[in-house]
């Protein structure tokens, strides 16, 4: 047969051309295609319909598959869980989309010219949420509506604008606004995915929205830190021309910084501006403080006592995990040495001196 589609096939099944695992092969393994470029549209359909065991139903008579060929040989590997998507994509190229219909996991696949049956394909949209925009940006010819709330933009009208100029034509994609709300659209996946990355971009809060937030704290206290950073916010940020310098622009009230103490966190009101700024000086305060000095006295069974102080001061001094504050003072007359360091420093430093006071080695003689 001239008009042949060419797919490695094993029995009935598709045979994957590389094991889970190997060489970069995702879990399912992949599946070589081969289409002769002479192959008509119709034969590509019935095919595809056995290979991924999808029934797909189409008109023969249609203008978009009566007598149409591929037009190039297309040899590619994809992912066997993709192989349907795949096909899906190379239909596109002839203004082919396939809606299913029917019961769910049931579903029967109608091969339609997606520029004359544009009101078919919109009733058999399928709706997904925001978040699953991104795992389907690029299953072409995949029809679908989603809803996309709007936060901070006012101006609706110049934000339907822009995504108008994404819009499949033909009046097959559509963006309807939703006052006070959101963004409907209607339209094929990859295009949906490129309109909500762009929303995003553009539905931001303005420099001059007063933004709530609160900032937990690890190590310092809520209402020290609250305290000091709406002082120093006054001492820092005064007058209207130094908010002006600092990128502080807006003419209304200064942020409200207030301790919640149940919490250990600091609850901020302010610009975005502002938010950025006190979130840097709030976290410079939050750092763990450097523990307090437990004292330690140790009499020495072998050792001087002048002389170990002066071997821990040395090695004290090198750059080690020890606390470099940690000291070691020498009592000559009761031969001991006093360690004040914090508790992990003291139980490294008492290491050293179980290990050093011990008795000399005595001569032995044959």
């Amino acid at each position: 047969m001239k008009q042949l589609i060419a797919l490695f096939l094993a029995a009935i099944g598709l045979a994957p051309l590389a094991i889970a695992g190997e060489d970069g092969a995702p879990p399912d393994g992949n599946v070589a295609i081969q289409i002769a470029k002479d192959m008509e549209l119709s034969s590509l359909l019935d095919t595809i319909a056995q290979a991924t065991g999808r029934p797909i139903l189409y008109d023969p008579n249609s203008q978009r598959i009566r007598g149409q060929k591929v037009g190039a040989a297309l040899d590619m590997t994809v992912p066997q869980s993709r192989l349907f998507d795949s096909f899906r994509s190379i239909l596109t190229a002839f203004e082919l989309t396939l809606i299913p219909v029917g019961p769910s996991g049931y579903e029967v696949y109608l091969a339609v010219d997606s520029r004359s049956t544009n009101n078919f394909v919109k009733n058999r949209a399928i709706f997904l949420e925001p978040k699953q925009l991104r795992e389907n940006r690029d299953r072409d010819g995949v029809f679908i509506a989603t809803f996309i709330p709007i936060k901070h933009v006012e101006n609706m009208t110049l934000v339907r604008t822009a995504l108008s100029a994404l819009v499949t034509p033909a009046g097959i994609g559509r963006v309807m606004e939703i006052p006070g709300g959101g963004i409907i659209i209607m339209d094929f996946a990859p295009t949906v995915y490129t309109m909500h990355q762009l929303i995003e971009r553009l539905d931001q809060p303005s420099p001059t929205t007063q933004l709530l937030e609160s900032i937990e704290l690890e190590y310092a206290k809520a209402k020290e830190v609250a305290e000091a950073v709406q002082e120093l916010w006054i001492e820092v940020v005064t007058t209207p021309a130094q908010r002006t310098r600092r990128g502080i622009r807006t003419p209304g009230p200064p942020p409200r910084i207030v301790p919640y103490e149940a919490r250990n966190a600091v609850v901020v009101r302010g610009t975005r501006a502002e938010m950025e700024m006190i979130r840097g000086l709030v976290k410079k305060m939050d750092q763990p403080k450097h523990e307090r000095h437990v004292i330690n006295v140790v009499r020495l069974k072998y050792l001087r006592a002048n002389a170990l102080a002066d071997t821990l001061t040395a090695t004290l001094a090198a750059p080690t995990v020890i606390d470099p504050t940690a000291q070691v003072v020498p009592d000559s007359q009761s031969n001991s040495i006093i360690i004040a360091a914090d508790r992990r420093s003291m139980s490294a430093i008492m290491d050293m001196v179980h290990a050093l006071d011990v008795a000399p080695l005595q001569p032995t003689f044959k």
